[in-house]
């Protein structure tokens, strides 16, 4: 009988270029944001970026073309999981490419999403 192998620790990865330029443009903005905010505790989902007051999630989809985890048949399943979850939670979600962030597109479009939930309250 062999003992079963313990789970590998997730290495940590740095933070994406978008996710970084992202920040950046938030605090010249002075918006307050968490980063990897766990917003599912059984399943243990982050966010890339959250805005808790407006219940608003942002997530960076880094490595387009690249066939990385998001581009492969389970990994984009797995997201599917996640986004129709967060939904479910009450939470709307934006998501960006790197080369939305880097263009201004990005910081634009939260800009206007964050207005509209002010002028609702």
């Amino acid at each position: 009988m062999t003992k079963a192998s313990p789970r590998k620790a997730k290495i940590p990865q740095p933070p994406s270029p978008g996710e970084e330029t992202l920040a950046i443009h938030l605090r010249a903005h002075k918006i307050a944001y968490n980063r990897e905010y766990e917003f599912h505790r059984e399943r243990h989902w982050k966010l890339d970026f959250a805005f808790l007051n407006a219940k608003l999630a942002v997530e960076i989809e880094g490595g387009i073309g690249l066939i990385g985890r998001h581009q492969r048949p389970q990994g984009f399943i797995e997201d599917m999981y996640k986004y129709n979850a967060l939904i479910l939670c009450g939470w709307r979600l934006l998501r960006f490419s790197t080369k939305m962030v880097m263009s201004g597109e990005a910081i634009a479009v939260i800009l206007e999403a964050l207005e509209r939930v002010e002028n609702v309250v």
